[in-house]
């Protein structure tokens, strides 16, 4: 019977070094699991700005290569705000007012602008903000309807052969103040 005794009464209760011993385990186990919360929030975030930029990147793709060819070309001028389109581009006034111009190549490349007017007679698009760099003969660009977002990006497109080789860069500054990039590319038929 005694040593039934002492472990009912054993049973009964904890020794004051029992809860202390069980109070650090369960501290030093939340401390872990707050750790893994916080990286696990923050990759989480990552992660989400990331499909956002690439979900952007892959609407911006589909506009251009969907782009007809008189939104695709090589500039004839350019000035602080304004560029010069080529002379397949359309004649109507305001066609393009609202849409979205990027230098694909050429002098200027990678600047993106929204387009505040077109005079048809002239084939002169006026940009919203002025360029970086002034376009010029060696400028190509291609005009789509644009996404409004938070995110920069450029649009490039390389010859090859029969196709063209569009990409599209998404950058945006994540947590911590580091840039990233989320980039895409595909081709298009050249026609």
């Amino acid at each position: 019977m005694a040593i039934y005794d002492y472990f009912r009464l054993r049973k009964s209760g904890m020794s004051l070094i029992e809860v202390m011993v069980a109070l650090v385990i369960l501290g030093l186990t939340s401390a872990a699991l707050m750790g893994l919360f916080l990286v696990g929030s923050r990759d989480t975030a990552v992660a989400r700005h990331d499909v956002e930029a690439a979900n952007m990147a892959q609407e911006i793709l589909e506009q251009v290569k969907a782009a007809p060819e008189n939104q695709l070309g090589t500039a004839r001028d350019g000035t602080a705000t304004t560029i010069q389109l080529e002379s397949g581009a359309s004649d109507a006034n305001d066609s393009y007012n609202g849409m979205t111009i990027a230098i694909t190549g050429g002098t200027g490349a990678g600047q993106v602008r929204k387009i505040a007017d077109y005079n048809g007679a002239t084939r002169t698009a006026t940009v919203e903000g002025a360029w970086d760099t002034i376009p010029d003969t060696t400028t190509t660009y291609a005009i789509f309807k644009g996404v409004d977002t938070g995110y920069a990006y450029q649009v490039t497109v390389a010859p090859n052969g029969n196709l063209a080789t569009v990409t599209v860069t998404v950058t945006y500054q994540a947590t911590g103040n580091r840039q990233r990039e989320v980039s895409l590319t595909s081709e298009r038929l050249r026609r």
